[in-house]
């Protein structure tokens, strides 16, 4: 993947970013209303449906290096573990949980993981599961899923050659 990625955001962030444009674009929700997990922004008290993508665990299946001309290369294997969480104080969610399962296995979706090189699971390790709770006078909708993602990441850095060494000196004092 790091061909694909610009700058320094991490294989994983990159991953939940790609999930979340999925998810805004497939179910035509509006600008900030698809975020990941703890962005610092507050979801607005209006009608209409919010989404969150966070990871909550993952598990490396493979991890190597290697170096050739003088770069080095290292690279992983992750599994992790997704949770998209559905929510609104209006019945959108309710109405539009599972449409989050059809956008994740669409054909956007299958095209961005190819290009990008991740892996989501074709169905949810566990929900769609209904979460709503009290809250205050209301009673919002809430639904959560999990999903299993499979991505790379790759780093590529210069080995450092030390074939100049200068004259070492010991200085003893009495």
């Amino acid at each position: 993947m790091s061909s694909s990625r610009s700058g320094l955001v991490s294989a994983t962030k990159f991953t939940l970013l790609k999930i979340c444009d999925i998810i805004q674009s497939e179910l035509r929700l509006g600008n900030e209303r698809v975020l990941i997990w703890n962005q610092k922004k507050n979801i607005e008290p209006d009608s209409g449906m919010w989404v969150r993508v966070k990871k909550i665990g993952g598990k490396v299946f493979g991890n190597s290096a290697s170096a050739v001309n003088g770069i080095e290369q290292r690279w992983m294997h992750v599994n992790m573990l997704v949770q998209v969480d559905v929510f609104s104080r209006d019945d959108s969610a309710l109405d539009r949980h599972d449409e989050i399962v059809m956008a994740l296995r669409g054909q956007l979706s299958q095209a961005t993981q190819e290009l990008y090189a991740f892996k989501i699971g074709q169905n949810p390790v566990s929900g769609p599961t209904d979460v709503s709770e009290i809250e205050g006078p209301a009673i919002p909708y809430r639904f959560s899923m999990t999903f299993q993602v499979t991505y790379k990441a790759e780093l590529q850095k210069n080995v450092d050659y030390y074939d100049t060494f200068q004259d070492a000196s010991v200085t003893v004092e009495e």
